[in-house]
């Protein structure tokens, strides 16, 4: 019999698991495709997902309508592609698959956003010219011009096949379905910013199209392989040109979509969405769901909205926080928490993260370059894990190179950088990223992805290098564009996983009941703990978890052990041979960190009816 506690682990190490080691970062890969060709755009989208990356090239001209198809072939202009690179346990990067759309096109635009979550990605292309609607419909009629699609690629071992072909349920020409899209588990968002109707909310009439560009986002979800269309997602305070789905991101039940030209001068939470005096301020719009329904959370606002300010160009959320940029904003702040109500430095950029509480929303900080100037877009693209945000400013001007480089110097003109902000208590930046080969209007930040230790960063540099870890330093290629893998190297992990018993326990009918782990706690792994000498089917029996030791008699004649934060009932389990599964979080915020168990059961054989084991101190690591 086996009884998982992954749960437990998991809420248990949140409040254990320490503060962020300092940041250690290292470049892992430079990713190029595998040709070069002027403008291509390689990095026009990026996204990553454990050992796995992908990213888009905007103007591929291949005509291949096959993954991994003839990838020097250009008769088809700017149709677009998406390249797969996967990271093997040796650490080496490699190419695993080259996407491209089954109907691939001059013009597509294929990969102009892309998204991935494990064996899971979805490209968009919203310049597709199909009039199918809904999922795997006709993708060879162009009968409605830049109408745009989104295609789903799955992985089964190391080869990619494409397992969805998805189209806005009211597909109209010059929507541009799948400029933005997202991917969680088996959902997927994708945003049409040029889509038209007047509705508004959830599942309105879609066929209306009396409020040109004002935009929707549709959501899909996966059922036995098969996808189907679950929402139709429109702004609360619908209106022409508001660019709603501009950007979007999802975790789990939860989806943000943007809109970059929204009007309102409303300011953080849930303010008056219905004056349009502050024009193209922007605003975020997040979703929830219960079952399969979904509804308007919350209406989100920078703290400073201004005109033309363009917040949510980009967006991401993780759990319950979420962030936006507007690089458009004007503040000459720098840092955090800085002066937001001047508007002295055109276009610097900011960033805005928003934290959930109890299903209520607050602006949590607002985020500015540690070296703010006018003209720099920071806030460009954003993502965010854990505790840790990336923040680019893609026209940003220092000539400095890799990591944490001289950021005073503007000699080297939208160069672009991109910054590293960690979350311990408060937000603080602790890196700045620049590329391996500094060149002018570079755009170094264009696009960034983030999960766990790995950033993604994309530029569109001219080197000619073709694959991983080329020569990026010559300019043979123009704009042909590279993203850049960096080991952020969160919490260095030197500590050998162990578990160590101690104290004394208190026998039972069997003699005193025994903990052992199967195998040693490293991370990312499962093991069983394993209870010994345990007898009979008791009438109550606890497993005690905890962030530390104690040495407490009781009057039972046994010891309390550990400092008890949570407590997993065995109550009517024959606890004799029970083996309990525990799955070992891949977090590397666990390394180190020190767990403490001790089973505690009724037992008529024992002194006094109960029977403790001895402590187990379980330190998990590497």
């Amino acid at each position: 019999m086996q009884r998982t506690i992954a749960t437990t682990l998991l809420t248990l190490t949140a409040a254990t698991i320490p503060a962020l080691a300092q940041v250690n970062p290292t470049q892992d890969a430079y990713l190029k495709a595998p040709f070069t060709d002027n403008n291509d755009r390689f990095g026009q989208a990026v996204a990553i997902s454990g050992n796995t990356a992908v990213v888009g090239i905007l103007n591929d001209d291949s005509a291949a309508t096959t993954i991994d198809g003839n990838a020097e072939d250009n008769s088809a202009q700017d149709s677009g592609a998406a390249i797969v690179f996967e990271r093997g346990s040796d650490g080496t990067w490699v190419q695993q698959a080259y996407l491209k759309a089954f109907n691939a096109e001059e013009d597509d635009w294929f990969g102009r956003a892309v998204a991935i979550d494990g064996d899971t990605i979805v490209v968009g292309a919203p310049h597709e010219s199909s009039g199918a609607v809904g999922v795997n419909g006709n993708q060879n009629d162009n009968s409605e011009y830049r109408s745009g699609a989104a295609y789903v690629f799955v992985r089964n071992g190391d080869s990619w096949t494409q397992q969805a072909y998805l189209k806005a349920s009211n597909s109209q020409l010059f929507d541009r379905f799948g400029w933005s899209v997202a991917v969680a588990g088996d959902t997927i968002a994708v945003g049409a910013f040029a889509e038209g109707s007047a509705a508004t909310g959830v599942d309105g009439d879609q066929d209306d199209d009396s409020a040109l560009s004002s935009g929707a986002a549709y959501v899909f979800v996966r059922g036995d392989g098969m996808w189907g269309q679950q929402a139709y997602l429109k702004a609360s305070n619908t209106q022409a040109g508001d660019y709603f789905g501009r950007a979007i991101a999802i975790d789990g039940d939860s989806i943000v979509v943007t809109a970059i030209q929204e009007d309102s001068d409303a300011n953080g939470v849930d303010g008056n969405q219905n004056n349009n005096v502050a024009e193209d301020a922007g605003a975020a719009y997040v979703f929830t769901r219960t079952g399969v329904t979904w509804s308007q959370q919350a209406y989100l606002k920078a703290s400073n909205s201004g005109s033309g300010d363009w917040f949510g160009l980009s967006v991401d959320i993780d759990g319950d926080t979420v962030i936006v940029g507007a690089p458009e904003e004007d503040s000459n702040a720098t840092g955090i928490d800085g002066n937001q109500n001047n508007n002295s430095a055109d276009a610097t950029g900011a960033a805005y993260v928003f934290r959930r509480s109890s299903g209520t929303w607050s602006q949590e900080s607002y985020l500015k370059a540690s070296n703010s100037e006018a003209g720099d877009e920071f806030g460009q693209s954003v993502a965010i894990d854990g505790g840790v945000a990336l923040v680019s400013a893609h026209l940003e001007d220092s000539d400095a190179i890799g990591i944490d480089g001289d950021q005073a110097d503007n000699s080297l003109p939208n160069n672009g950088a991109t910054y590293v902000f960690t979350h311990d208590g408060s937000w603080s930046q602790t890196v700045y990223l620049k590329s391996p080969s500094a060149g002018q209007s570079d755009q170094f930040g264009f696009a960034v992805g983030l999960d766990g230790e790995f950033a993604l960063v994309s530029y569109f540099c001219d080197s000619n290098a073709t694959g991983v870890d080329g020569d990026p330093s010559n300019n043979d290629v123009n704009g042909s564009g590279a993203a850049v893998v960096f080991d952020l190297d969160l919490y260095p992990c030197d500590t050998a996983a162990s578990q160590t018993e101690y104290g004394v326990g208190h026998p039972g009918t069997l003699g005193v009941p025994s903990l052992t782990l199967s195998a040693p706690p490293v991370l990312g792994t499962t093991v069983e703990l394993q209870l010994g000498n345990s007898a009979g089917a008791p009438a109550a029996a606890g497993l005690f978890l905890g962030p530390s030791e104690v040495s407490l008699p009781t009057p039972f004649g046994g010891t309390l052990l550990v400092n008890v934060a949570a407590v997993l009932s065995l109550n009517s389990l024959p606890l004799l041979g029970l083996n309990i599964e525990a799955a070992i979080p891949n977090d590397p915020g666990m390394c180190g960190v020190a767990l403490y168990y001790q089973l505690v059961q009724i037992d008529p054989g024992a002194s006094h009816g109960i029977a403790f084991s001895r402590g187990l101190r379980v330190e998990h690591g590497m």
